[in-house]
Formats: structure tokens, sequence, C-alpha cells
């Protein structure tokens, strides 16, 4: 694999080549994979209309393998190499896509920091920013870490995005599109015990009530004591919180600015949808949606969102090209002393073990939704329907907990033993 551009040449500044120049106090940063590039330059394009003066950092979470062009860029560009992640092939195998993209956020933050930052605020690449961060910046002159919540009143019994409250429990009760902090100790310290769980329990696990990056912030109000929750209405709108915001006249609820717009799921061949997350609201139901949504899938399709979306994940499979399944990752951390290159194939590999025991996957294997995962679960429930009876109800619990428990892929650790 590439190693990139070299870490001597971190966030070297466009304008000015192989020099890092600190321009200003605040740093905005973002990342993604090579197949989001387009809603990154929309992103970053947009910060820098309302704060031209700011600088502007991307991180690519991938190997770029010479398929983008940053040089033309209004922003900095630097590889997930290029941070000095010890074990760094460990972490981009262990996770996924999407389990890798956001375990970088502590990582890139605290490097920012370091070059002399006072400030640095961080978006997902789907958020456009639509007028100056005042809100952000208040916030920071007296907090270490700002973070705003999915919702700031209940939801209505009729209004039940992500699975309702219960799926706020279960994903997270702040949302981890936008975090801001500022350099001080509190925040060096913060970033350290953020970054150590990102290392090893990033994970979407909903058995084991783990979210990737985002619900370990539930903790960060109770353990850090300069934190700001931003309740601003018009700070990380997004689907979660339709049910309490409405925009007119480039106001939230006729008061706030829209300040920054987090389109989450976002389906840019969808004429009306407004998020593959959620099928409450759309255009039709939220015609006061329609111009900002027509305009950034405008804006994403024209930034090369068809040239990008196909590009593939330079993580996503071994060395010879075989798919990497997310047993293998799983089962990984058990090994990873005695494969210090999971990518790697041949003889004495961690390829050839899975291919040994049969733990390999295909390009072929299909993805089901909830009716067909009912429809093939049938015979699943004849054989524990006969366990039931065989056992009896009270033995029947005790295997019902232990499936529970070992459902977990990465507690399978006997397969690969």
């Amino acid at each position: 694999m590439s190693r990139g551009i070299h870490p001597e040449r971190l966030f070297t500044a466009v304008l000015v080549p192989n020099i890092c120049v600190i321009m200003t106090k605040t740093a905005v940063c973002s990342i993604c994979s090579k197949n989001y590039y387009a809603h990154a330059r929309v992103l970053l394009a947009s910060i820098r209309r309302v704060h031209p003066d700011w600088d502007c950092h991307f991180l690519l979470a991938d190997e770029p393998d010479g398929s983008l062009d940053p040089s033309g860029e209004h922003f900095s560009f630097a590889t997930a190499r290029d941070l000095n992640i010890p074990n760094f092939e460990s972490l981009a195998f262990r996770y996924d896509v999407i389990e890798f993209n956001v375990a970088l956020k502590p990582f890139l933050i605290k490097h920012l920091l370091s070059l002399g930052y006072e400030r640095v605020i961080y978006f997902d690449v789907d958020v456009r920013v639509f007028s100056e961060l005042t809100p952000v910046v208040e916030a920071l002159a007296s907090a270490s870490i700002v973070i705003t919540p999915h919702i700031t009143s209940p939801l209505p019994i009729s209004a039940e995005p992500s699975g309702g409250e219960a799926g706020f429990l279960k994903n997270g009760s702040y949302n981890l599109g936008f975090i801001a902090v500022s350099r001080c100790d509190e925040t060096l310290a913060f970033l350290d015990w953020w970054a150590g769980h990102c290392l090893t329990q990033c994970l979407r696990e909903p058995e084991t009530g783990l979210f990737v990056d985002q619900k370990w912030i539930d903790l960060v109000p109770s353990l850090y004591p300069h934190v700001k929750v931003l309740r601003h209405l018009g700070c990380n709108m997004a689907y979660w919180n339709f049910h309490e915001r409405i925009i007119s006249d480039s106001l939230v609820n006729g008061k706030d600015p829209l300040v920054f717009f987090h389109f989450s799921g976002v389906d840019l061949s969808a004429i009306s949808s407004i998020s593959k997350y959620q099928t409450e609201f759309n255009l039709k139901n939220r015609p006061d949606l329609a111009g900002i949504f027509h305009e950034y899938k405008a804006d994403v399709l024209g930034a090369g969102h068809d040239k990008f979306v196909s590009l593939p994940y330079g993580y996503g499979r071994f060395e010879n090209g075989t798919l990497i399944g997310l047993l293998a990752r799983r089962l990984y951390p058990h090994l990873e002393g005695k494969y210090p290159n999971p990518f790697a194939v041949g003889p004495g590999t961690y390829h050839d073990l899975l291919r040994r025991r049969g733990l390999l996957v295909t390009d072929t294997v299909p993805s089901y939704g909830h009716a067909d995962a009912k429809k093939r679960g049938r015979p699943i429930n004849l054989l524990l329907t006969l366990a039931m009876r065989i056992f009896g109800s009270q033995r029947y619990e005790a295997l019902m907990a232990y499936l529970r428990y070992i459902s977990v892929l990465r507690r399978q650790r006997f397969l690969v033993e």
C-alpha cells in the first residue's frame, strides 16, 4: 500500500507548497474516504464563504492512489497515514469504512491543536454552513468543548426518527457531526481519553451499547467541567430534530439564523427524499426545506460526486483483492500480535488462516432487510421451538442469554483458535 504524502508535509498549505502556515487562530476540519470527496468540497467551500480568513483542513480516511488531485483546492489535504497513529495497519483493518472515518476525529483535532490553533471545529462532510459560526465562537470563549444535542425538546408520539427517543439512548444524546474545542489542558486530556476509546472501541455494536465515536461523548459533560451543550436551534439542524425546527427566510422558528445544516443520509438521486435513515419527513410534507436540499444536491453533484462515488475504499480488501468481511475485522484484534500486516496474503498470513477456516467472503454476499431476515429466520425459529421443548423454559432462557453474548462477532474467537 502507498504511504501517501510525507508526515513532515502534513496539512501543507495549498498556496504555500510544503510549508504548514498557521494563518489564523481557528481551524475547521473534516474527514471522509474518496467516495464522499464531493461532499467535503461543498462543506469546505461553504465555510470559506462565511469565514474566508479561517484555515480549512481535510483528512482522507483512505489510500489516495492518485485518484484525487488536491493541488487546486482551497484547503489543506493529508491522509490518515500522515497522522502517525501507532499500529496504523491494525486500526485500518479492525474497523469498517464508517468506523475508521470517525475513529480518526480525536487524532486529527489533537494534531491541529499541536500546530498552534486556539480553536478547532470539526464537521462531518455531509454538513453545510449557511451563516457565520458566531454561536460556536462565543461558546468557545468560555468552554473547552462544545457539542450539540440531537434534540432540545421531547419527540411527539407521531414523530419517531431513528426509533424515537429510544434511538438516542442507543446512538448517543449528542450528534458528533459537529464538535468544537479550544486549546487548553482540559481539552487535551479529553482528546487523549476519546482517542484511547477510538483506538479499540469505535464500533457499531448496539448489542454492547457502542455506537462508534459518538456514544462515548454522552459521558463528556460529567467528566469535564467546561463543556458547553450548544442548544442554538440553527446549529446542527437535521432530520432527527425536524419536530422542533422549521425554516423560514433563513431563520429557524422565525428567530435563530440557520448556521449549519446536517444533510445526514441524503439521497442525491431521490427528488423528494430527505434522508435514507427515516421515512417520516420528505420535501412534500416539509416544503420549507426544499430550497436548501435542491441546492445542496446540485452542489454535491457539481463538485464531482459521480466521479468520486465509485472510487474503491483503500482498506476494503486484502492485497490480492479479496473483500474483507466484518467477521474478519472483528476477529483480527485477537491475533494482532501474530499477524502485524493483516492485509497481506500468502502462506502464514491472517488471510491464509481465514481461507483455511472458511471465513473469507465474496463480493456476491447479499445484504438482507428486515423482511428478508424474518423469512429466512423461519427454519431457525423452528429449531428454537424444538430446543425450548427439549430443554424446558428455564434452560432455554439460559441458552438465549448465551446466544445474546456470543452474537457479538468479536466474541467468537473460537473460530480462529
